[in-house]
């Protein structure tokens, strides 16, 4: 009986100690507790200033399932005074390397109190193989939590460098005061005009 030439290969492979192709982890499943992150997605703190009149449902938490408890009318033409911005994550992402890369970031050991200046600053680059991949937490303060060993990494993940193979499922929630009550509400960012500033 004829061994097949690429079985052969592969055992001289294993013998002689090839590297192994760089690999990229599956898709976490669901998160049965949503990671809640006190922040925002982008750089620095957000204004928003509504295109035009935008009515929001609000809610008493930042989260989907519960059913809105009053409705708020945000006037066009002036920022959304708001008190509170969470980031809520229902499931992770992955993202891998084009090419060999270094990419700037700060290490994290715990996602747990994690705030947007935690990110902020630069660490040893994290270094990536062509193909290479890492399971992403979130888009958090204009960085990519990538997993890294036990623990984390705030990365740069610029479109020229990796690409996004499963974006975060995660909602953006600001918290404000209407005439009509307080509480919480998911943004739609094609409904504002962002601009971020130094908080």
């Amino acid at each position: 009986m004829r061994t097949p030439i690429f079985a052969v290969l592969g055992v001289l492979g294993l013998l002689l100690g090839c590297p192994s192709p760089p690999s990229t982890p599956d898709r976490p499943e669901p998160m049965k507790e949503a990671l809640v992150l006190d922040g925002w997605p982008g750089p620095l703190r957000p204004v928003l200033d509504p295109r035009e009149g935008v009515v929001v449902d609000l809610r008493a938490e930042p989260r989907k399932d519960l059913a809105p408890t009053a409705k708020c009318v945000l006037p066009p033409h002036g920022p959304v005074s708001w008190s509170r911005s969470r980031v809520r994550v229902e499931r992770q992402g992955v993202l891998r390397a084009k090419s060999d890369v270094s990419l700037s970031s700060t290490p994290i050991s715990s996602l747990e109190g994690l705030r947007p200046a935690h990110v902020a600053g630069f660490g040893p680059d994290l270094a990536l193989k062509s193909g290479e991949g890492r399971v992403m937490a979130a888009r958090f303060g204009g960085r990519c939590l990538l997993r890294e060993g036990s623990g984390w990494q705030a990365a740069d993940c610029s479109k020229s460098r990796v690409e996004v193979l499963h974006e975060p499922e995660q909602g953006w929630w600001l918290e404000v005061g209407c005439s009509t009550g307080e509480g919480w509400f998911e943004v739609d960012e094609t409904a504002f005009e962002i601009e971020h500033y130094l908080d």
